[in-house]
């Protein structure tokens, strides 16, 4: 009986712990995910930061599944080293988003506008929804 406590306790506390870790990389509103992302830069969440981004390609090339997966991770492995660079140097990448803020946002059919304030200054993102969630856009020019 005891060992059972235990472990549906152990279970019980296991499980929160994966609902916050998630819930760290998910937003549903876009001042939620501005928080979300700009803490995960300040607090160095290389993971979450990898999370919250898009990965919506510009171009769909005809590759053979093999191929287009290697492709995948080597993109994602140099986007993990350079944000993981970008942390350790506090470079303009870390210092911008540890340091910007909602300030308001419009949304569109198949993506949100986001102002923000960088240090004080305005500026823009887009975001996109994807699987209910919402992630930046890499390519913000895309749209109008």
């Amino acid at each position: 009986m005891r060992l059972s406590r235990l472990t549906s306790c152990f279970f019980a506390v296991l499980l929160s712990g994966v609902l916050a870790c998630s819930s760290n990389r998910e937003a549903r509103t876009a001042q939620e995910f501005v928080t979300k992302y700009s803490e995960a830069w300040k607090s160095g969440d290389v993971d979450a930061i990898l999370a919250m981004r898009s990965r919506k390609q510009l171009v769909e090339i005809d590759l053979k599944p093999s191929m287009k997966k290697e492709l995948e991770e080597a993109s994602l492995a140099d986007e993990r080293d350079e944000i993981e660079q970008s942390i350790k140097r506090h470079d303009f990448a870390y210092s911008s988003w540890a340091n910007t803020e909602y300030v308001s946002d419009q949304v569109h059919e198949d993506h949100v506008h986001v102002s923000v304030r960088v240090a004080g200054a305005p500026s823009s993102i887009v975001l996109v929804r994807e699987g209910g969630m919402l992630k930046i856009h890499p390519h913000p020019s895309l749209f109008r």
